[in-house]
């Protein structure tokens, strides 16, 4: 019964876990710690059961590995290559950065309205933690 039991828990779990694929555009108004600049960003996501691409017109693709191997990404503007680690927290992907620019951590889930969240954390120099939450609209 014990067996049985994890089993429906490791299934029910797995089945939590989002599909980010698509052809995303940020919700402005929706979203916090934005600068008018990322008004018309769009991304675009695909995802496997091991790994997520994320592309943008113009930057280097960012590569996540979904069982916490960590993956080298170019950062444009933020002290070279970093080191991706991703692992998930139930239906939330979460993204610890080192390399480049220390202190970074991201998270990614889809809310109830499908809309996707991007929540991103950075420790500055000085200590204090600054942050921003994307909203995603999926155009695609």
């Amino acid at each position: 019964m014990t067996v049985a039991l994890v089993c429906a828990t490791v299934a029910l779990s797995a089945q939590r876990r989002p599909d980010f694929s698509g052809t995303w555009q940020v919700d402005l108004e929706r979203s916090k710690g934005a600068s008018p600049a990322n008004a018309n960003m769009v991304v675009v996501i695909t995802q496997d059961a091991t790994t997520m691409r994320i592309e943008q017109k113009g930057v280097p693709t960012v590569v996540y590995h979904l069982d916490g191997t960590p993956v080298k990404n170019t950062r444009v503007g933020r002290g070279g290559d970093a080191t991706f680690t991703s692992v998930w927290d139930g239906d939330k992907l979460v993204t610890t950065v080192t390399g480049g620019q220390e202190g970074q951590r991201e998270t990614r889930y889809l809310d109830s309205t499908g809309q996707m969240v991007e929540v991103s954390e950075l420790k500055s120099a000085l200590g204090p933690w600054f942050g921003r939450t994307l909203y995603w609209t999926k155009v695609k």
